[in-house]
C-alpha cells in the first residue's frame, strides 16, 4: 500500500513539470486570490473495518478558498461545509502547498493579453482538520475530530471575462491519513484513504 500511495504524488509531479516545460509563458508572476466554492465531496477508507472520517462526512459542499501563487508555487487554505439530508454536517479545512500551472486554451484574450480560458493542473500536500458537525468560530481543537496529512491532485478550468474575475469548475482526487484529534496515540483511531471533490468556482484575482 505504501509503495502504491507514493507513486501517486510522484506521477503527478512528473506530469506537472512536463506540462510546465511545454506551456506558454502567460501565467501571472504573482497572484493573490479568493473566492467561494460549491459542489460535492466524498471519500472512503483504504482499510476494511477501520472507521474513516469520510464515512460520516460527505455530500453536497460549500465553502471558500484563499491563496497565493508565485509563478507555479502555490499556497492555499480552504474550508468546506458538507450538507446532507439533515442539513449541515461536518467540515474539512485544508492548507496545501504545491505546484499549479496555467495552460492557455483558445484565442480569446483579455485586455492585458492573457487568454480568457485557462486549464490549471496542480498537485500538492499539506495538513487537514475535520469536524463531525458545523464549526462555531473560531475553530478550536475541541471541535476537531480528525486531523492529519493530505495529498491531492487537482484539475481546474477557469474562464475570466475580466482580469480580476474568473469562473470555472474543478475536480480533485486526494489521499488522506488522519488521526483522532483527542487520542493521537491510539492506533485504532488512525485511518487512511482517498477523497474526491467536484466544485464550481468563482475567484477574485489580485496580482500581475
Amino acid at each position: 500500500m505504501r509503495r502504491h500511495v507514493a507513486v501517486i504524488p510522484l506521477a503527478g509531479a512528473v506530469g506537472l513539470l512536463s506540462a510546465l516545460a511545454a506551456a506558454p509563458a502567460e501565467a501571472r508572476l504573482v497572484d493573490f486570490y479568493a473566492g467561494p466554492r460549491a459542489g460535492a465531496m466524498t471519500g472512503w477508507g483504504s482499510k476494511a473495518g477501520t472507521p474513516d472520517f469520510f464515512d460520516k462526512v460527505r455530500g453536497a459542499a460549500m465553502g471558500a478558498e484563499v491563496g497565493a501563487k508565485l509563478l507555479v508555487l502555490q499556497l492555499s487554505v480552504s474550508f468546506l461545509q458538507m450538507i446532507d439530508g439533515g442539513g449541515r454536517s461536518g467540515t474539512l479545512s485544508q492548507a496545501i502547498l504545491g505546484l499549479e500551472i496555467d495552460i492557455p486554451i483558445g484565442q480569446a484574450r483579455m485586455r492585458d493579453g492573457r487568454r480568457k480560458l485557462l486549464l490549471r493542473p496542480g498537485t500538492g500536500g499539506g495538513v487537514a482538520f475535520g469536524t463531525p458537525g458545523p464549526v462555531s468560530p473560531p475553530l478550536s481543537n475541541e471541535q476537531i475530530s480528525h486531523k492529519g496529512l493530505v495529498w491531492q491532485t487537482r484539475l481546474a478550468l477557469e474562464y475570466s471575462p475580466h482580469e480580476l474575475f474568473g469562473f470555472g469548475v474543478e475536480g480533485m482526487f486526494g489521499y488522506h491519513y488522519f488521526v483522532g484529534a483527542q487520542a493521537v496515540n491510539d492506533i485504532s483511531n488512525h485511518s487512511s484513504g482517498y477523497h474526491i471533490a467536484a466544485l464550481a468556482t468563482a475567484t477574485l484575482h489580485l496580482g500581475y
